[in-house]
């Protein structure tokens, strides 16, 4: 009998086993095939209403380098980027407008980005904070828009997410060698490969990796994982270096942004002054309550329930240590250093989105047993209360990121932002190209603008010479003055040369309907105008001579040469 019960025993077992294989299958499987339906979804929200034109300047130096890759001559910017160059320069072969390439590059980080984040939440919590982390992430504006536009902000996103992913699975398998070996092995080849994208991805999530590293506790495994990252990101860098001209054209391109007390050292707090930082704060702020809405309120609450944890979550977890280590680090650099993009925060979108889902299911919970119901009912009001906010949180997103705004502010992460850049680009390549002959036109900047500035006119007027005073983090051992960008090739000069056939200097300022005496207009429909000044007038050549760095030549009316 004791055979028999032992038998029966194990059966159950079994089966019970059994029963619980399948129930996960159905759940991966149930998974799987949701997560693919709304990535298709967002593949076509993201394409819908996408940037026509490259966005911001630095669009304009991405595009510029699929032409000739050279960090010495800002072709891209410093520190490079070279797997996502590389990455448009392949699909540039069948896609012949680079803005597209780009545009094609960050639709599909966001569908990637969208699989790391659910496997992320999930590992470190549970299927229902993965699910709401899922919502709150296909409708964030920050995230819809990046998925609209030519810059490589969704590469941070999602290879913070699977390195991320990967440590985490690493840190808490501990007990199992092969297994957290290979997640750690995984970890640190992602971050490397994300380095080639997003170089600053490798120092911000260094101090997780290290942690991650430092639980490994074997010295031979430790550096086989170094020497991994280290092999990877030097296959990226010597390219970059031999492209730039060799170290002595590479090092100072980097040097000048990095290391100069002109380059980024100079919006530190340290240059210039604490109230810079409180600033940031403010800037940062505001981002994140644009990109989460009323979502942020629950993670208000979150923070104060965190603040006085249960009984049993005194103990600090790796899950703590996750966080910490990878949201504290980077904002702290955002707070002191350097922040000028809101895609910057990208790299720590995917916790802080997971953690305000967190924060939803808490204030969930919170809200049922508040109510009292009847015994047992509790746990199923749960799931209602949970679905009804974050229905109402996806909706007020939405809405946010579409709604028409008469007060444009093209920094602002939503769509009609994207509108008025189209809007803008559309108008100034029929005006230039109607109105002024490339023979006898200089375009000039008064300022490094970020949304039209001297890559983006380079790029889409390379038959006009395009001038700027010469801006921050650039090497210039020479002491040149100015920038100018002709034939998608940028080079530094001593001086803007107006010659006598040279008729109009378009002037393209940071306020589009500022009129001034000095200039005559062209009006673009819906945006403003655009400012120019006839050099067939001696006066306005005379008042132009006496500006620094700027040789007038002598104008006589047998050079006029208008179209």
């Amino acid at each position: 009998m004791k055979r028999l019960s032992a038998a029966k025993r194990t059966q159950v077992q079994f089966r019970s086993k059994l029963r619980l294989f399948f129930n996960d299958w159905r759940q991966e499987h149930y998974d799987r095939c949701w997560i693919g339906v709304i990535s298709g979804i967002v593949i076509v929200s993201r394409w819908w209403g996408r940037s026509t034109y490259l966005f911001a300047s630095d669009s304009g130096l991405y595009a510029l380098a699929l032409e000739k890759y050279d960090l010495s001559a800002q072709q891209p910017h410093p520190p490079g980027y070279p797997l996502y160059i590389l990455l448009a320069k392949v699909l540039s072969w069948f896609i012949p407008d680079a803005n597209t390439a780009f545009v094609l590059i960050s639709i599909g980080f966001s569908v990637l980005a969208l699989w790391a984040v659910f496997s992320l939440a999930k590992i470190v919590y549970d299927r229902r904070t993965a699910w709401i982390s899922l919502a709150l992430w296909v409708v964030a504006p920050m995230l819809w828009f990046h998925g609209q536009v030519a810059m490589n902000y969704m590469a941070d996103a999602f290879f913070s997410a699977i390195v991320g992913h990967y440590i985490y699975h690493s840190v808490v398998n501990q007990h199992d060698v092969r297994l957290a070996r290979r997640s750690l092995l995984l970890a640190s080849i992602s971050l490397a490969i994300g380095g080639g994208f997003r170089p600053t991805l490798v120092v911000f999530l260094l101090p997780v990796w290290l942690w991650a590293l430092w639980q490994r506790r074997n010295w031979r495994e430790q550096i086989m994982h170094v020497s991994w990252l280290v092999a990877i990101v030097t296959a990226w860098v010597l390219p970059q270096i031999w492209l730039s001209g060799g170290w002595q054209k590479f090092f100072p391109a980097m040097s000048s942004m990095f290391l100069s007390k002109s380059g980024i050292y100079s919006f530190s707090v340290f240059a210039a002054g604490l109230g810079k930082a409180w600033h940031r704060m403010g800037l940062i702020w505001h981002n994140l309550l644009l990109n989460f809405g009323i979502s942020a309120l629950a993670a208000i609450i979150y923070l104060f329930t965190w603040l006085v944890p249960e009984q049993q979550e005194f103990k600090i977890s790796p899950r703590v240590w996750l966080w910490n280590l990878w949201i504290w680090p980077v904002t702290l650099f955002y707070i002191l250093i350097i922040f000028n993009m809101p895609g910057y925060l990208l790299v720590v979108l995917p916790a802080i989105t997971i953690l305000v889902a967190q924060a939803i299911i808490r204030l969930g919970t919170i809200l049922a047993q508040a109510y009292r119901p009847p015994t047992g009912q509790s746990r199923q009001l749960i799931p209602t209360i949970l679905t009804m906010f974050v229905v109402l949180a996806m909706s007020w997103n939405v809405w946010t990121y579409w709604k028409p705004d008469a007060k444009i502010e093209m920094q602002k992460n939503t769509h009609q932002s994207i509108k008025s850049s189209n809007d803008l680009w559309a108008s100034l390549n029929v005006a230039v190209r109607e109105k002024f002959n490339p023979q006898n036109t200089i375009i000039g900047l008064q300022d490094s603008f970020v949304l039209w500035g001297l890559p983006q006119f380079a790029y889409y007027f390379p038959e006009y010479p395009v001038y700027i005073r010469l801006f921050w983090g650039i090497a210039n051992p020479d002491d040149k003055k100015w920038i100018l960008a002709y034939r998608h090739h940028i080079q530094l000069v001593d001086q803007l040369e107006i010659v006598p056939t040279d008729t109009n200097l378009i002037v393209i300022r940071g306020n589009w309907n500022q009129p001034e005496a000095q200039y005559r207009q062209v009006d673009l429909e819906g945006i403003g105008s655009m400012a120019y000044y006839d050099l067939t007038d001696t006066s306005i050549r005379a008042l132009l001579s006496q500006l620094p760095y700027i040789k007038v030549n002598n104008w006589s009316q047998n050079n006029n040469d208008q179209p």
